[in-house]
């Protein structure tokens, strides 16, 4: 798992530096050394998976590790991530035209926040 989050760093790095296809392949060395695949980090790194997709245009692959990332943060029940996911996914269904999907979870979001 220490490795796994060296990978995170790593990616968080690529992330802000920009660099979506190499923060990806570290975010998912990441996820190869977690056992817990219901851990919070685990989740976290579905979450900048996804959201690097986003940043890439690839909308469907985003959706798919942002949902993904959903379900594991639904089981922990921590609100702050949870917002995140739904932000997340509202962000995406907004991009794609998906509106109703979008004001959806961007409800769900606000239900977090308070």
């Amino acid at each position: 798992e220490e490795v796994g989050n060296s990978y995170g760093t790593l990616g968080n790095v690529e992330f802000e530096r920009k660099n979506y296809d190499q923060a990806i392949t570290y975010f998912k060395k990441a996820l190869e050394k977690f056992d817990d695949k219901e851990s919070q980090n685990y989740a976290g790194y579905l979450f900048n998976i996804g959201f690097a997709y986003n940043k890439l245009g690839n909308y469907t692959a985003a959706l798919d590790y942002i949902g993904r990332s959903l379900v594991v943060r639904k089981k922990l029940n921590i609100a702050v991530d949870l917002r995140e996911s739904y932000q997340g996914l509202a962000e995406t269904y907004q991009k794609i035209g998906d509106y109703k999907s979008a004001f959806e979870n961007l409800t769900l979001y606000q239900a977090y926040k308070d």
